[in-house]
């Protein structure tokens, strides 16, 4: 069985990917979603919530939905300093 996986950060954050530094992750399963299988075949859409910048630092949050069937499962919020 082959996996591919793919990034659900946005394409709008421009620069060096590997200047990002994770500071949170939070998951929300959507009510009445039944939990994913092996196999099961998913896309995810996101997109930026804010950006705070400031002297030293920028941070970017981003949300993001996992779909399965065409229908909402995962809310995935996510916070990077870059």
């Amino acid at each position: 069985m082959q996996a591919i996986i793919k990034s659900i950060s946005p394409s709008a954050i421009h620069g060096d990917l590997l200047k990002l530094v994770h500071l949170s992750n939070s998951f929300r399963m959507v009510e009445g979603a039944l939990p994913l299988q092996a196999g099961d075949v998913c896309n995810a859409q996101a997109h930026i919530n804010s950006i705070t910048n400031s002297d030293a630092r920028k941070i970017v949050k981003v949300r993001g939905h996992v779909y399965h069937m065409g229908k909402l499962v995962i809310e995935v919020v996510s916070a990077f300093l870059y």
